[in-house]
């Protein structure tokens, strides 16, 4: 394979689409009706090696830690393409609203307060994850639930949020992302947890209201936010796993127990 060298360390685009529709002429590979990827639903995708057909598919990495950089391939870049898809309508002054700051809203949180001077609100549940969002780098945290969405509402003079990014992607979330966002914003739902938020015309919901999904993002935007972490601009949470501990990994996503991202190392 031409275009890198032997030893040299990458990170895998995990968007493979045909390479020759019109998605995957523009950069879109993530949209090609042929999609596939080598690291969801398929045998293998924790093994020590793997194939890549082409060189289009490896992102150089430079000096970063091969163990956190891995996570810039989904936890950095779905956001950030979130975030660029909705960039021209952000303006200063504005309240941007993160739902779900775990494993993919941490790592937005810090991409909004590089990209834009929007104040961030976050939501989610327990003190923990309220404490890590802050951290973050979120202006104010709250309880994910409607009385927060009140004192949302409050802090912007009753207008409500600009953009909502959802991370969790389920109807309650999405309820109150539509109690939160105001006249003309946006929600962009990025979780997968099997609903979101549902609009409608007239006066019951805000009005001309943009409501759209992000699916990954462009190679050239995963080579961005790997400069940006090489920048420092970017710090990913991540609690590490033996091959052996992967189904204890899995176990733990699921009780809530990893605040950022959990990795499996296959070498260990």
């Amino acid at each position: 394979m031409s275009g890198v060298e032997i030893g040299e360390p990458v990170i895998v685009y995990g968007c493979w689409g045909c390479g020759i529709c019109r998605y995957c002429a523009d950069g879109s590979e993530g949209l090609c009706h042929k999609l596939t990827s080598p690291g969801l639903g398929r045998p293998g995708a924790m093994a020590e090696y793997m194939i890549v057909d082409s060189p289009r598919h490896l992102v150089p990495i430079g000096d970063l830690d091969p163990v956190k950089a891995a996570s810039l391939t989904d936890a950095a870049l779905t956001q950030y393409q979130a975030i660029c898809s909705v960039l021209p309508k952000i303006r200063g002054g504005q309240t941007i609203l993160v739902i779900g700051a775990g494993g993919l809203g941490h790592v937005a949180i810090q991409l909004l307060k590089q990209m834009t001077s929007a104040r961030v609100v976050a939501f989610d549940l327990g003190d923990e994850r309220l404490d890590f969002a802050k951290k973050n780098g979120a202006d104010y945290v709250f309880e994910s639930n409607e009385d927060s969405v009140a004192e949302v509402r409050k802090m912007t003079n009753d207008y409500g949020v600009d953009v909502v990014f959802d991370f969790v992607g389920a109807d309650v979330t999405g309820n109150l992302a539509i109690k939160a966002i105001a006249n003309e914003g946006s929600i962009v739902i990025c979780g997968a947890g099997g609903g979101g938020a549902k609009n409608s015309y007239g006066f019951a919901v805000p009005l001309n209201v943009c409501i759209s999904t992000s699916n990954w993002g462009r190679r050239s935007q995963l080579m961005e936010v790997v400069e940006m972490a090489k920048r420092g601009q970017l710090q990913i949470a991540t609690k590490t796993y033996t091959m052996n501990q992967a189904e204890q990994a899995y176990q733990d996503l699921h009780d809530g127990k990893i605040l950022g991202r959990g990795v499996v190392l296959p070498n260990a």
